[in-house]
């Protein structure tokens, strides 16, 4: 198998065995940046119900 069978351009030396290109890169970010929101939006809609019922219910 050569290098490009394992998805490495030619001439780009891979470093730590895996091909830092900046597409690579890029698509990790947004991959990252798009959990990371999915992840707040379940946290504020959560913290959110558990407030308006409580304020629903009122004091005990």
């Amino acid at each position: 198998m050569g290098d490009a069978a394992l998805g490495h351009r030619p001439g780009v030396e891979p470093q730590d065995g895996f091909d830092n290109s900046s597409d690579v890169i890029r698509q990790q970010h947004w991959a990252r940046a798009v959990a990371e929101a999915m992840l707040a939006v379940v946290i504020m809609a959560k913290l959110g119900l558990e407030g308006c019922l409580n304020f629903r219910r009122g004091p005990q």
